[in-house]
């Protein structure tokens, strides 16, 4: 099958990881093709075969185009995100499911065309704060964070507690275009943040221990 023949997506399977280290070097020219606006990355356990490659360095390798639109990343078991997903501009659907061992969120609040935020059973994260927006402490110009963002999404985050703010000394705009919240199992979040207290949500779904403060 020629590279013209493959549907406008992307999908992989698995870093079983011979596999993983044939698409870096052979698949690039697939990743790279622009009219592939899709791309699912599901990873299993590294090790098998004999491969040494960490989750971190299959998925730097693997970049895709900066025109791409759809990213879903389930089953990472890096520390941190590759650095190339913030370089995705037109980026309008994003899904992290199940990272094991990042501590911290990626700042997405800095991609400009984010419509769809699903974040996942990140089982290390605890708190959530400026650096999901890309704020930066020393930040003094005004700034619109998640400009086109709509739909909000937390699930299955059993260790997140808080969700901090920003406070009075950011000059900022957060998710003027946010209607839709979800948070699913989140037992030991007690409060949202300031700047979504009087956010117009045309749908906020909390589920579990979260109604006791609905």
């Amino acid at each position: 099958m020629s590279l013209v023949d493959w549907p406008s997506y992307v999908t992989i399977i698995g870093f079983a990881v011979k596999l993983a280290i044939a698409i870096c070097k052979c698949s690039q020219s697939l990743l790279n093709k622009k009219d592939k606006s899709v791309l699912k990355i599901k990873s299993s356990k590294l090790g098998d075969y004999g491969c040494e490659l960490s989750h971190a360095e299959v998925l730097n390798v693997l970049r895709p185009h900066q025109d791409l639109t759809y990213l879903e990343v389930k089953y990472y078991q890096g520390c941190s995100v590759p650095h190339w997903m913030m370089s995705l501009q037109h980026l309008t659907h994003f899904t992290l499911w199940l990272f094991n061992y990042c501590e911290s969120l990626p700042p997405l609040g800095k991609l400009p065309y984010l419509e769809v935020l699903n974040i996942g059973n990140m089982k290390r994260v605890e708190k959530v704060g400026v650096e999901l927006l890309g704020i930066e402490e020393t930040q003094t110009s005004p700034a619109i964070v998640f400009p086109k963002l709509k739909q909000l999404s937390f699930s299955d985050m059993f260790k997140w507690k808080e969700w901090e703010g920003v406070g009075a000394d950011f000059e900022v705009t957060i998710m003027p275009c946010l209607s839709s919240l979800y948070i699913l199992n989140a037992p030991f979040l007690k409060q949202l943040p300031d700047f979504l207290h009087y956010r117009p949500l045309l749908q906020l779904d909390m589920r579990e221990e979260l109604r006791h403060w609905i």
